[in-house]
């Protein structure tokens, strides 16, 4: 018992530098910083070559939609109430809708049905005024 315990002392002894921090030279702190400063810049250049490999060669749908909307001669806000169509419906682009009077007017006729009764009328009024421009006069109702 007396041998563990002169032990302890022994282990102890060399926390006594620990105490006394102030006698011992500063701390160099310029090695971490290059240190760390290398990790961060060695993870943001992978990170960024990862990212540009991801990148589709192809243009995402949305702004394809947005290009063929506009050729079409749909307004923004014609386009963003499509938009929001498709986010509704769970469609993966809005480009679905331009596909055939049917499919528009199926959507937005779910659509509308998860609208207020407040907001039905105007906003049915605004698909046909969608439907009128991209397939000449398709009721939606």
């Amino acid at each position: 018992m007396l041998r563990l315990l002169a032990q302890s002392k022994d282990v102890f002894s060399r926390f006594d530098g620990v105490k006394n921090y102030k006698d011992h030279a500063p701390f160099d702190y310029r090695l971490l910083v290059i240190l760390l400063g290398t990790i961060v810049i060695v993870t943001l250049t992978l990170w960024l070559v990862r990212r540009v490999r991801r990148k589709e060669p192809d243009a995402p749908p949305l702004s394809v939609f947005d290009k063929a909307a506009a050729e079409l001669g749909l307004t923004i806000m014609d386009r963003w109430l499509m938009v929001r169509i498709a986010k509704q419906q769970k469609l993966r682009t809005p480009l679905t809708l331009l596909a055939s009077s049917q499919t528009l007017a199926q959507h937005a006729n779910d659509f509308i049905r998860a609208q207020p009764r407040w907001r039905r009328a105007s906003v049915a009024q605004r698909v046909n005024r969608i439907a009128e421009k991209l397939f000449a006069a398709v009721p939606t109702t």
